[in-house]
């Protein structure tokens, strides 16, 4: 992320390495309980400093986001059920109304059928 010109760049040669395993700070961490509502909370408030649009920048961050939860299978509220879950799923689709489908459908690690979940989302009707 390049702040000064508020873009985002993805590079197909680059490759992250780190330590994972169960006991570690990581693992506790990257659960969806310990993820979904303060990432939330944080979009809401990125995606409040804007009346209007939303800078596609800004935007690009929250389907990242999603994208590597989603592969990672971390990305849904699946410590709550009932209406808190549905609630949890509306909240998302909030922001996701503010999102330029484009973003969505070209983003290069969203899977096809991630795409279609997250449009649901967006448009708050099952694509699945």
């Amino acid at each position: 992320m390049l702040q000064r010109t508020m873009k985002l760049g993805f590079c197909a040669e680059a490759e992250y390495r780190w330590m994972r395993h169960d006991e570690g700070v990581t693992a506790a961490s990257a659960q969806p309980k310990n993820l979904y509502d303060n990432n939330l909370a944080l979009f809401e408030e990125l995606f409040g400093r804007y009346d209007g649009a939303v800078l596609p920048y800004v935007q690009e961050l929250l389907v990242n986001d999603i994208a590597w939860k989603m592969n990672s299978r971390i990305a849904l509220s699946t410590h709550v059920g009932g209406a808190a879950y549905d609630e949890a799923l509306a909240r998302m689709g909030r922001l996701l109304e503010r999102v330029d489908t484009r973003l969505i459908m070209t983003h290069p690690t969203l899977k096809r059928d991630f795409r279609l979940f997250v449009l649901g989302l967006k448009k708050a009707v099952p694509l699945v």
